[in-house]
């Protein structure tokens, strides 16, 4: 018997040996290196961690090396070891017995406190006319509060949720290979969640199943119901109802009117009152930074901003200490809406009807073209200690329109040499409503998360497949290479790029030693294709760095002759200034700029700035300097000419300031 225990070890011990064996490989260096399949977790370097520098006691708090082990879940993947019961039924029947035992917390009684709350009560009592009989007036204003309150929110129904999981899982499993998520990432979101403070997802937007697919994500992973800040615009008054129930928030129109506006100052108060109930009652909330697929760029969303706008103003006013915000990022290796082409077009209101026929046509288009999903829940870090390590960090930032307005417009001929501020985007009423200093803290902290974001998403497999056939065959992206090296050359040439090297290293602009465009000096980036160890030692020590020029007339030319058809773009902006029918949405403003360029185009024979991307570009520019300003209304932000360009000569002023740097 020990003969048999001994020699059964001996064999498993050899073939243990052997498995280890198999799994190395010769590097051709005398070296013996393990080959590990990069698709497991704990291979896997781990992203997603908060900015120290912003947030370091979130950076501590809520990490631990323990999770950089955890693998991937498959969110989609229900079986019946996912439920209560066993048998051959339950096996046919998981999916719909999983969605039976979600848990479902109860809902607050929203109305009634948002009726009681000191905002909404101040508003109703400077309402009251003076003749008004006793409690006549606010049984009116009652009426419509319930109205808005009504438009924004309505209490979810357990029952369609349940019935609204098993749909989506059902419809998922047709749809996706696999919707992974890392569980080290879950890992963290509980525990900022068993901390009491609510939590808010900041998402980008790839897709308009970003809305669906998240809420089914937390909700499968026992985080509860996720409440979904919808655009009111996309959908149809019937969608909007169904997704009040399961969930989904949508912002009044109301809430854009004016300042002074009786029924703003109402709309806005019931809208903040309900934020803050939301978040009084721990319901985790998901708002989307990232304008809608198909915007025109992209940049945070004015809606988006609007709603993390009321987040922050909840927070500083102590109706709850903290909120943990969690940047979000959905990956598709293939987008399920993404549009065919790169214009612009805006997506008309999606309805009932019409969104069950573009899930019977996806999952007909879809049948053999099945594709992997990666949600991304980044580390969750503190709004309150953001907020108070931001403010000491900001700077003295300026403004495009405090910086080079007063050079266009004569005032001035020095540009302080400061830090700009970063681009703007649109707001609406809410984020209107807030002082100048918190509008800046939102914008900052909306570009802080959607980067965060960004940074935490994964490469998909389909962008490693695209590279991985452009590093095999090169022929067709070998013009871009001779492309990049031409301007490479002319850099050097001008004197913008000087070439250093350590002593006794070949100069690197050495092109008589060694054909320039033949062979790159730098390789594009994950360029395994030669790896010759003499080519590495010829480029060791070279390397090229910008000059320190006092006066460097040819860089201005270079720049200048880089942004010509920007530039011209510009000139002709300022040219329609007086033509433009103003106001009008930022859409209705680049489409009469885009016709403008094309009716010019057809008298100067200049077609290259007939392009919708610099029309928008245009709007955006002279928005930051301050050429044009918007108001907020039901339609979204209204753009109008600034009183420092109404006239016609400071637009003259304009037009010739851009025009001084166009050469050619």
């Amino acid at each position: 018997m020990d003969t048999m225990l001994g020699a059964r070890l001996q064999t498993q011990q050899r073939s243990s040996q052997n498995g280890r064996e198999t799994s190395l490989w010769s590097s051709g260096l005398g070296m013996k290196l393990e080959a590990v399949t990069p698709f497991l977790g704990k291979y896997r370097p781990f992203v997603g961690r908060c900015c120290q520098t912003c947030t370091p006691k979130s950076w501590e708090s809520l990490f631990h090396r323990s999770i950089m082990d955890l693998g991937f879940c498959n969110v989609i993947l229900v079986k019946e070891e996912n439920t209560r019961f066993r048998g051959w039924l339950v096996r046919r029947l998981c999916y719909f017995l999983w969605s039976l035992e979600q848990h479902i917390p109860p809902c607050w009684d929203v109305p009634q406190k948002v009726m009681e709350s000191t905002r909404v009560q101040k508003v109703i009592s400077g309402r009251a006319p003076a003749g008004a009989g006793e409690g006549q007036v606010p049984s009116l204003v009652k009426k419509e509060v319930q109205r808005i309150l009504g438009h924004i929110q309505a209490p979810p129904r357990p029952f369609l949720l349940r019935l609204f999981s098993w749909a989506v899982l059902r419809f998922l499993n047709c749809l996706f290979l696999n919707v992974q998520l890392h569980q080290g990432h879950l890992k963290m979101v509980r525990k900022a969640a068993q901390a009491g403070s609510p939590l808010v997802l900041l998402s980008t937007h790839k897709s308009r199943l970003d809305g669906i697919l998240l809420p089914f994500v937390l909700l499968s992973q026992g985080l509860g119901v996720l409440r979904v800040a919808w655009d009111p615009n996309a959908c149809s008054p019937i969608l909007r109802a169904l997704l009040k129930k399961l969930g989904g928030l949508f912002l009044p129109p109301e809430a854009s009117f004016s300042l002074d506006s009786s029924e703003g100052v109402l709309a806005r108060a019931v809208v903040h009152t309900a934020v803050e109930q939301l978040l009084v009652g721990g319901q985790p909330l998901l708002i989307f930074l990232e304008e809608p697929p198909g915007a025109q760029g992209s940049r945070l969303s004015a809606l988006g901003q609007a709603w993390l706008g009321l987040v922050v103003q909840a927070v500083q006013g102590g109706a709850v200490p903290d909120a943990m915000l969690v940047p979000v990022a959905v990956n598709y290796d293939l987008v399920p809406d993404a549009p065919c082409d790169n214009t612009y077009h805006v997506a008309p209101p999606l309805g009932l009807w019409t969104g069950a026929l573009a899930v019977l046509r996806s999952l007909r288009g879809w049948r053999d073209l099945r594709v992997c999903v990666r949600v991304h829940l980044a580390q969750p870090f503190s709004l309150q200690e953001y907020t108070s390590n931001a403010r000491s960090c900001w700077g003295s930032r300026q403004t495009l329109e405090q910086l080079l307005q007063p050079v266009v417009l004569g005032h001035s001929t020095v540009i302080p040499d400061t830090e700009k501020e970063q681009e703007w985007t649109p707001v609406t009423g809410p984020l209107l409503a807030l002082k100048e200093e918190d509008q800046l803290l939102v914008r900052r902290l909306g570009h802080h998360v959607l980067n965060a974001s960004v940074a935490s998403s994964a490469v998909m497999s389909t962008a490693i497949m695209a590279s991985l056939l452009l590093c095999k065959h090169q022929k067709p992206c070998q013009s871009s290479y001779c492309y990049c090296q031409e301007v490479l050359d002319r850099l050097i040439q001008c004197g913008l790029l000087v070439a250093e090297e350590t002593p006794g290293s070949r100069l690197a602009c050495d092109t008589g030693r060694q054909r320039l465009r033949a062979k790159l000096l730098w390789k594009p980036s994950g360029d395994f294709t030669d790896s010759d160890s003499d080519d590495f030692e010829q480029a060791e020590g070279q390397y090229f760095r910008l000059s320190q020029q006092s006066r460097c007339p040819d860089f201005f030319l270079f720049l200048c002759r880089l942004l010509g058809p920007l530039l011209k773009a510009f000139a002709k902006a300022a040219a329609f200034l007086p033509w433009g029918q103003l106001p009008d949405t930022e859409a209705g403003c680049a489409d009469q700029l885009l016709q403008f360029f094309q009716a010019t185009a057809q008298e100067d024979g200049f077609f290259e700035c007939a392009d919708p991307r610099l029309a928008i570009r245009a709007v955006w520019t002279f928005r930051d300097l301050g050429v044009l300003q918007q108001t907020p209304s039901p339609a979204g932000p209204m753009l109008h000419l600034s009183p420092a360009f109404a006239s016609r000569d400071n637009q003259e002023k304009l037009e010739q300031f851009i025009r001084q740097f166009i050469c050619g």
